[in-house]
C-alpha cells in the first residue's frame, strides 16, 4: 500500500495541490480495502456521497498556513479538534519529522487515532519537515510513479525467506528482518532542517513551462468539451499526448537530460494534432472541423436506423399479404 502511497508524500511542500497528488497505482487496488462495506450490505449511493464528502474535507486539510482550530474558536475548537481531522493534524501526517511518522491516519475523524494511539499534537516548538525519510531528487512523474515499486521489489527478491518476503510486502516500508512491524523508530534519520530538492530553473524556462503547461491544460478542457463530437481513437490519442506533454515538461523541470530530446518531439505532435485533431473551439478551422464530424455522425446514426428500418417494413409487409 505505501508503494502506492508514497506519491502523496512524496511533495515538500504541503499545499492544496497535495490533495490531488496520486499515484496511478491507487485505484486498481482501492477498491479492496472498502470491499467490506459491501458484504456488510452499505448501498453503493451511500459509499459514493460519503467518500465524496471524505475527499472534499481531505482537500482543505492539506494546508501548511491554516492555523489550529482551538485559536480560531476557542473553545469550540477543541471539540472538534478532538472529532474531526483538522490541517494541523493532517500536517503531521505528512511529516517526515521522527514524532510524525506513522500517526494521525484519520482522513475525516481523528477520534480513530485517538481511540488506536496513533494520534499525536502537531508540535509549536518544532518545524514539520515535509515528504518522505529518504526524500529522492527526482520529481519526475513517471519516477515517483515508478520508483516506490522498483524498490519494494527489489526488497521482495533479496529477502532470504519466503517469510520474510510475505512480511517485506504486509508491513511497513521501514521493517527490516528481526524487526518490530512498522521498523525500529529508533533507527530514523533527523529530518528537522533538511532543504528541499528544488531545481533552479531561469526564470525564462519558468515561463515556458508555465505558458505551455496552461495550453495543455486548456488544450483538455476543450477536448473534454467537444469528446461527444470525437472518435474514440481522438480521445485516447490526446491523452497520449497528455502524458508525453507533462512527462517532458516535467523532465525539463526535474532538469532531466532525456527530456532535451524529448521536448523537440512533444511541440512536433503538438503541431500535427494541432492541424489534425480539434484543440480549440477559437480556430474557426477547428469549429468547421467539429461541425463536420457532428454532421458524418448523425449521418451514420439516420442511415444505420434506415438499414435496420428496411428488414422491418418487409416483415411487416410481408405478414400483411
Amino acid at each position: 500500500m505505501w508503494a502506492a502511497h508514497y506519491v502523496h508524500h512524496s511533495s515538500e511542500d504541503f499545499n492544496f495541490s497535495t490533495a490531488g497528488r496520486a499515484s496511478i497505482t491507487v485505484r486498481p487496488e482501492k477498491w479492496m480495502y472498502f470491499l467490506p462495506l459491501a458484504l456488510l450490505g452499505l448501498p453503493p449511493s451511500a459509499y459514493l456521497m460519503h467518500s465524496q464528502l471524505s475527499f472534499l474535507w481531505a482537500y482543505w486539510n492539506h494546508s501548511a498556513t491554516f492555523p489550529k482550530t482551538h485559536k480560531l474558536l476557542p473553545g469550540l475548537g477543541h471539540i472538534i479538534e478532538y472529532v474531526v481531522t483538522t490541517p494541523s493534524h493532517h500536517r503531521v501526517h505528512h511529516g517526515a519529522n521522527k514524532y510524525c511518522i506513522d500517526k494521525n491516519y484519520g482522513m475525516t475523524l481523528i477520534i480513530w487515532d485517538r481511540l488506536f494511539g496513533t494520534f499525536v499534537e502537531e508540535r509549536e516548538d518544532e518545524e514539520i519537515t515535509f515528504g518522505t525519510i529518504e526524500q529522492k531528487d527526482n520529481n519526475h512523474f513517471l519516477g515517483l510513479q515508478a520508483d516506490p515499486w522498483r524498490e519494494l521489489w527489489g526488497r521482495v527478491v533479496s529477502s532470504k525467506t519466503c517469510g520474510d518476503a510475505l512480511r517485506t510486502l504486509m508491513y511497513g516500508p521501514g521493517w527490516s528482518s528481526g524487526q518490530p512491524r512498522l521498523g525500529n523508530s529508533e533507527d530514523l534519520p533527523d529530518v528537522r532542517g533538511r532543504q528541499k530538492h528544488q531545481f533552479a530553473s531561469s526564470s525564462w524556462l519558468s515561463v515556458y513551462l508555465t505558458l505551455h503547461c496552461s495550453l495543455i491544460f486548456l488544450g483538455y478542457l476543450e477536448v473534454a468539451s467537444y469528446k461527444d463530437a470525437m472518435e474514440e481513437w481522438q480521445s485516447i490519442l490526446h491523452l497520449f499526448y497528455i502524458f508525453l506533454a507533462y512527462g517532458a515538461l516535467g523532465g525539463l523541470y526535474s532538469a532531466h537530460q532525456s527530456s532535451a530530446g524529448l521536448e523537440p518531439v512533444r511541440l512536433i505532435v503538438y503541431l500535427a494534432m494541432r492541424q489534425l485533431l480539434p484543440m480549440f473551439p477559437s480556430s474557426s478551422l477547428t469549429a468547421c472541423r467539429l461541425k463536420k464530424i457532428k454532421k458524418i455522425r448523425h449521418l451514420k446514426i439516420n442511415l444505420n436506423f434506415t438499414f435496420k428500418l428496411i428488414p422491418l417494413s418487409e416483415n411487416i409487409l410481408n405478414s400483411l399479404l
